[in-house]
């Protein structure tokens, strides 16, 4: 088994590097900045937009990642009708010491607002120069550590997604729940987000499992953790990992040891269509994971490659969420006649709408998001519950 899972851990590392980017942003541990205030902008006026993304890494994924946010951003802001944004790209390098002489220049130029960066040691970097300058920030990251104060977070966090998939198998009666992470800030961070999913939802907590994200961790600990967890009498799983990670050679052993989706409902916290080889692995069918609403996203995707001549980045749609939401805000203190980009505006209850869905900024700088339900099923993932159109819906 050891070498099995070797050689297809190097298959889906390889497969799932652009998959990575987001991992990565999920697993740096950084802390918030001090306290500050959202300078006014004049909603009649052109509105300056700092875009700000990993470019000039030296790294061909990351110029792939990159190139693909502007694309996105440049789409949505042609979208918009009634607004005029001044879109600058700033490229950081996908490190923090770019990103803060980025972040300074921008400021400098007369930015009024940051879209990006990805990266959450990039956003640690970035939000204290913002602040001063009563600058907001809407980073593509999805790390909650860096949350908060003028920083708010694009990226889907582990939360809303533990949210909708605990939630789920609450609904549905699985309400003995443990979790299974790997040892590593990511798998942590998972941990985190769904022991506070399966206490708001009123579940039973019954243990979590760690394991080293390698091979050998893996095929040392899954089949004891396959013992632990049926010994606690789980009726569900929330399964931490990613496919381009671990998920992919974890399922495998845990079935082959008698932990398997079938008789335990398989929760995920990453999306199990990618790479699309993943929604294939025979261990991983019947698993619940949640996303945004794939028919929604896939029109995004379309209009993209018919426009840039190629399909994006999995990422690039953040950057259209924040450009669209950015534009909302403007579209609406105009008609107001009101200042625009204030700290009510950014965190307003009904939210907005994007390529990945409805979405909403928290006062803490998370974010909230209406995501669709899907279960892997002969290899395809099937939507079996609609992401809500609204906040305070049910989907439909």
């Amino acid at each position: 088994m050891a070498t099995t899972v070797r050689n297809f851990f190097q298959f889906f590392r390889m497969a799932g590097l652009m998959f990575a980017a987001l991992l990565v942003a999920a697993c740096d541990q950084t802390v918030g900045f001090g306290a500050s205030s959202t300078r006014s902008v004049d909603a009649t006026e052109t509105v300056k937009v700092a875009l700000l993304v990993p470019l000039n890494s030296g790294r061909s994924e990351l110029d792939f990642l990159g190139n693909s946010l502007i694309n996105a951003a440049r789409l949505a802001n042609n979208d918009l009708t009634d607004v005029n944004l001044d879109i600058s790209v700033y490229p950081t390098g996908g490190d923090a010491g770019t990103a803060t002489a980025a972040a300074q220049q921008a400021v400098n130029e007369g930015a009024q607002i940051f879209v990006g960066p990805l990266f959450s040691t990039t956003a640690a970097a970035v939000a204290p120069i913002a602040a001063q300058n009563g600058i907001s920030v809407l980073s593509f990251s999805n790390n909650t550590q860096v949350a908060g104060n003028n920083l708010y977070l694009l990226g889907v966090t582990f939360e809303s997604i533990a949210d909708r998939v605990v939630g789920h198998a609450v609904s549905n009666g699985q309400v003995n729940i443990a979790v299974i992470h790997s040892a590593d800030p990511a798998g942590t961070a998972g941990l985190n987000a769904s022991t506070r999913a399966i206490s708001k939802f009123g579940a039973n907590f019954v243990g979590a499992f760690p394991y080293e994200l390698s091979p050998a961790g893996i095929s040392t600990s899954a089949p004891t953790i396959a013992r632990q967890v049926n010994a606690a009498g789980a009726t569900a799983v929330v399964l931490t990992d990613d496919p381009g990670a671990g998920l992919v050679f974890l399922t495998p052993v845990l079935a082959s040891a008698g932990l398997n989706s079938k008789s335990t409902k398989f929760l995920g916290l990453t999306k199990w269509n990618v790479p699309a080889q993943a929604a294939s692995t025979p261990s991983m069918q019947s698993g619940v994971f949640a996303a945004a609403d794939p028919r929604l996203y896939g029109q995004f995707e379309t209009r993209y490659t018919a426009t840039y001549g190629s399909a994006p980045h999995n990422l690039a749609g953040l950057a259209y969420d924040g450009v669209a939401a950015i534009g909302a805000m403007v579209k609406s203190a105009r008609a107001s006649g009101s200042s625009a980009l204030t700290r009510d505006q950014i965190t307003s209850p009904t939210g907005f709408a994007g390529v990945n869905g409805v979405f909403r900024f928290r006062n803490d700088g998370g974010n909230d998001r209406g995501l669709a339900l899907l279960q892997l099923r002969d290899g395809q993932a099937v939507v079996i519950e609609n992401a809500p159109r609204s906040f305070g819906a049910s989907g439909s």
